[in-house]
């Protein structure tokens, strides 16, 4: 939703839709817990709305002035996401791992520090974690690829 207003300075309503976002998916999934209804199309569709909340404040935030970390969240989701695919098509159910929810909060937690000084450019303490953040991902990534191994050897 927040593409839609790409173009605005209207660092309220920026903050504001983030805020909704991150709160919703926050709630989902602890109710989801705390009801006991946690289901593998709940597990695959989680992923997929925390990357909907957060691919627009990456281009917002990093695409013109911080283009390569930009690219490397970026393409580090792409390959997250490519993951997920390709353990579901071996059969294999991996449910997000440590790495890659703490990954998510620091990276809300960023993106909401740093929208509250929308329109200005980010703060260098902010680019540092979410660099950061890449590398949590990339301990997540390889971390989910050695769990689908580990999952598809015990399968045999």
């Amino acid at each position: 939703m927040l593409l839609f207003y790409y173009n605005t300075t209207n660092g309220f309503l920026v903050v504001s839709l983030f805020l909704v976002g991150a709160f919703t998916d926050m709630l989902d999934g602890s109710i989801a817990r705390g009801l006991n209804m946690k289901t593998k199309l709940g597990a695959i569709i989680d992923p997929i709305a925390d990357r909907f909340l957060v691919i627009p404040i990456v281009i917002y935030a990093l695409v013109i002035q911080h283009f390569w970390l930009f690219f490397a969240m970026i393409v580090g989701e792409i390959i997250n996401g490519l993951a997920s695919v390709y353990s579901q098509g071996k059969g294999v159910f991996v449910e997000s791992n440590i790495y890659g929810k703490v990954k998510m909060v620091l990276q809300c937690l960023v993106f909401i520090a740093m929208l509250f000084y929308f329109p200005e450019p980010p703060n260098m303490f902010f680019i540092y974690m979410l660099w950061f953040s890449v590398g949590l991902l990339i301990v997540s990534v390889i971390y989910k690829f050695i769990e689908i191994r580990t999952i598809q050897h015990e399968n045999l």
